[in-house]
């Protein structure tokens, strides 16, 4: 049974034995705080919600049907196919020899499919394995480690790259000897030879091959504000500063004028994971599309795109090594929750459970961040906070059975302690979580431009950006690059004036209704935004022509004045100028929605914003849909799957 099953079933069966005993008025009541609650319900029901745990194994009679039927892909032509199953093959394989004929079957695929720099890599890789059988193999790995450190000796270089090799036999772990068998040391000299021939203008015929160096110019390096920015959080802009409300809370505000196209901050999650469905594809550690996975050399369950993530997220991954088949039906708060219980196992103890607030005496100014996340405990239903808290115990009797308190500390007497402090840390995040965690999204790329669109791949805890409030029009806009969350400003914002971010539907896209039940269930509040007041249109029923507006005085006019006709001041501006501009840039937006090239148009889109702010009331069709396009750029920049949407298989 399923891990989330196994809890529905016991939550079930708690409620109906033991829920009569549970004095909600007081779960409800606000003297009484979410760290008394948890402590007196721990005491009283920790021990009816205990997961029965079921290590999952690699299978090579599985690994083998995947080789047969990938070979049968290939001769197939179904390259795309074959590469899915040939990788699905070697992430449960264990047998040296069927484990070889994967690597080199999917080696094969790699260069059918135009993908010769990352089948180079895969040659490197492999042949490390067999330097007699390839000979420049330790010549190419001090090249490729050179490449990522231009700093060091040959000497450590050397070293490096002998470490680099050592790490790979370990992920790979083949007991081939090629004195032994000789059909297969010939398949595997052959594929090394077919590398070795290929020209590299190969992959620059594939479609979307073409747009890879535009895809890597804004990729942010080296970040802005790393050197000077916002007190207690890097990359983030100096130019704004959070305070606190009774009204709005903290939020965030602008210190001075934020331009359209501006960027904000770079903020990297201080918990986060790749979502559940997306394990078998996605780097566990940097969270990369991965075309030739490195498996996990002990379970099947996650992958990584070199040695260096593999080796960077071992600890970690370790303690749960296994048990991510069971992991996997958790939903992704849940499972983001239980990777927080991980992430900081070295601070749980730090944890002031009987103070007010679950403080914490943590040196990690991370963890304490996050513990001092808005849970609202005060706006939710006493069902709700019962099931938080059965969940909590659930999940920290799950890291219990996983033994991760002795990957902590090997003192007696402290274990009890650290578990109860997991479970009041647990209790806070499954709170805050859903309210303060972001996605992780990349842009699936189509080759029909159109048909391109931004999917979730992962979930993080971003500690500045829970601190923005929310609006169905947002005056900010949020990218991902790998795991790190770019915040951009999609209007302009003047000097006191509140960051809004959307937390979900936009007023384009959804009616007030429906955006406010969301809002409400999701994030217990009730929305009063511009949008929500003034019942703005879907985009199918706005105006295709814009309001114009006096710049000084934002006296309203159906048509654009030479001389506003309250305060008398001169515009300098006409109706032509407003119609070229218009055009320009509906000329752009036909040509990026129909290939997804602009040829780096952005800043005609953004000056037309700009201008549309200082002379026309939004919100109007062309406003929206410049707005759009806007938005489609940068997730151009940032994190875009190239190649998953090639022409199909035949």
């Amino acid at each position: 049974m399923k891990m989330y099953t196994q809890f529905e079933k016991q939550y079930t069966d708690f409620l109906r034995q033991h829920l009569k005993s549970i004095d909600t008025t007081r779960v409800k009541a606000s003297e009484y705080s979410a760290t008394e609650y948890i402590r007196t319900f721990t005491t009283d029901h920790g021990t009816h919600l205990t997961p029965n745990l079921n290590k999952s194994q690699k299978c090579d009679d599985l690994a083998r049907s995947h080789l047969h039927y990938g070979e049968e892909l290939l001769s197939r032509g179904a390259t795309h196919a074959c590469l899915r199953e040939v990788n699905e093959g070697i992430r449960v394989a264990t047998e040296g020899d069927t484990l070889l004929r994967l690597l080199l079957l999917r080696i094969k695929t790699l260069v059918e499919l135009g993908l010769c720099e990352v089948a180079k890599c895969e040659v490197d890789r492999l042949s490390s394995l067999f330097p007699g059988v390839y000979e420049i193999s330790e010549k190419q790995l001090k090249a490729n480690f050179l490449c990522n450190q231009m700093s060091v000796t040959e000497k450590e270089c050397e070293k490096s790259s002998q470490s680099l090799a050592s790490k790979y036999s370990e992920v790979f772990n083949i007991n081939f000897d090629p004195n032994k068998d000789s059909c297969l040391l010939g398949e595997l000299e052959q594929v090394f030879q077919l590398v070795e021939e290929i020209p590299s203008i190969k992959e620059s015929s594939n479609y979307h091959a073409k747009r890879k160096q535009m895809v890597e110019e804004d990729k942010l390096n080296p970040l802005p504000y790393s050197d000077k920015g916002l007190q207690g959080y890097n990359n983030i802009s100096p130019h704004v500063e959070i305070v606190e409300s009774k009204a709005k809370g903290r939020h965030v505000i602008a210190k001075q004028a934020i331009n359209i196209g501006d960027i904000i901050g770079v903020e990297c999650p201080v918990v986060y994971t790749v979502l559940q469905e997306k394990w078998t594809r996605y780097c566990q550690f940097c969270l990369s599309n991965v075309r030739a996975l490195l498996p996990c050399p002990r379970c099947p369950d996650v992958v990584y795109c070199s040695v260096e993530c593999w080796d960077r997220d071992a600890a970690e991954h370790s303690i749960i090594c296994g048990f991510m088949t069971e992991l996997s039906s958790l939903p992704a708060m849940t499972y983001l929750a239980l990777r927080t219980a991980l992430t900081f196992r070295n601070s749980i103890l730090d944890m002031r459970p009987e103070s007010p607030c679950c403080t914490t005496s943590s040196s990690d100014a991370n963890f304490r961040k996050t513990v001092a996340l808005v849970t609202n405990f005060g706006l939710r239903a006493p069902i709700d906070i019962i099931r938080r808290a059965c969940l909590a115990i659930f999940l920290t009797n799950s890291l219990k059975a996983m033994k991760l308190a002795r990957n902590v500390t090997k003192a007696k007497g402290v274990e009890k302690r650290f578990y109860e402090n997991c479970v009041y840390l647990l209790f806070l995040v499954l709170q805050s979580y859903p309210c303060n965690a972001h996605e992780i999204s990349e842009l699936q790329l189509c080759e029909e431009f159109r048909y391109s669109a931004n999917e979730d791949i992962g979930a993080g805890a971003f500690v500045f950006l829970s601190m923005l409030n929310h609006s169905c029009n947002p005056n900010v806009v949020r990218h991902s690059i790998g795991k790190k969350t770019v915040l951009r400003a999609l209007r302009r914002i003047e000097s006191g004036s509140e960051l809004l971010d959307n937390y979900g539907y936009h007023y384009a896209t959804h009616s007030p209704p429906e955006r406010k039940k969301f809002l409400k269930s999701q994030y217990l509040f009730e929305c009063q935004c511009k949008a929500c007041a003034e019942s703005w249109s879907l985009f199918i029923n706005l105006p295709s022509s814009p309001t114009f507006k006096c710049r000084f005085c934002n006296v309203k006019t159906s048509a654009l004045i030479v001389s506003c006709r309250k305060c008398g001041r001169k515009t300098g501006q006409t109706l032509q100028q407003y119609d070229a501009k218009a055009d320009r840039v509906q000329s752009v937006v036909r040509q990026f929605v129909s290939d997804g090239c602009a040829d780096n148009k952005h800043h005609d889109i953004i000056e037309f914003l700009q201008f549309c702010e200082k002379w026309t009331e939004p919100p109007y069709r062309l406003y929206n849909e410049c707005q759009e396009v806007l938005k489609q750029m940068w997730n151009l920049r940032s994190n875009v799957n190239i190649y998953d949407a090639d022409a199909p298989d035949k």
